[in-house]
């Protein structure tokens, strides 16, 4: 296992690997749809009797993959190459796990910074700590304060299957 004082490279506890990610000049449509779902709450609301209601869950699209998002910026953005711009994409995804799996948080300017975590047994002497006591490790993303400004203030929320035109109340809900 690779520790800090034992590397070959200057280590700052501090350091934060920054990739930029430039705002795409395309005007997207900023909705997110949801589906409604139909919930039993844990409350009770009278003898033997569940809260029940609705609640609105994401509804996802289909999964886009790295390469759907490169062919797009191919597509939209003149100038560039398939080649070039794949070649690109996985020289920066190389040196951001490179990076991560050295123990730098790194940031994607305009999306957040991922960062490794783990679960650790607690000890009470310092010495009875090991490598075995380390488990769940995870990689963590705290996204950019105006992503999730832009998520929560300019997005707009969209039912499933309702179109602008049409409202819930139409449907005799």
């Amino acid at each position: 296992m690779l520790r800090s004082e034992d590397a070959d490279f200057p280590f700052f506890e501090k350091e934060i690997i920054t990739f930029a990610v430039s705002k795409s000049c395309l005007t997207l449509n900023q909705r997110l749809m949801y589906k409604m779902m139909f919930k039993v709450g844990p409350k009770k609301v009278g003898f033997g009797q569940q809260r029940k209601c609705y609640v609105a869950r994401p509804f996802y699209a289909p999964r886009l993959t790295d390469r759907d998002i490169l062919r797009s910026v191919v597509k939209n953005y003149a100038g560039v190459t398939q080649g070039e711009v794949f070649s690109v994409c996985d020289a920066v995804a190389n040196e951001f796990r490179n990076h991560l799996f050295l123990g730098h948080p790194v940031r994607m300017m305009g999306l957040g910074t991922f960062r490794v975590s783990w679960n650790s047994k607690s000890h009470a002497r310092r010495g009875d700590v090991t490598q075995e006591d380390i488990s769940h490790a995870r990689i963590l993303f705290t996204p950019e304060p105006e992503l999730l400004n832009e998520l929560r203030e300019e997005m707009e929320f969209v039912e499933e299957g309702i179109s602008d035109t049409q409202s819930s109340d139409e449907d005799g809900e």
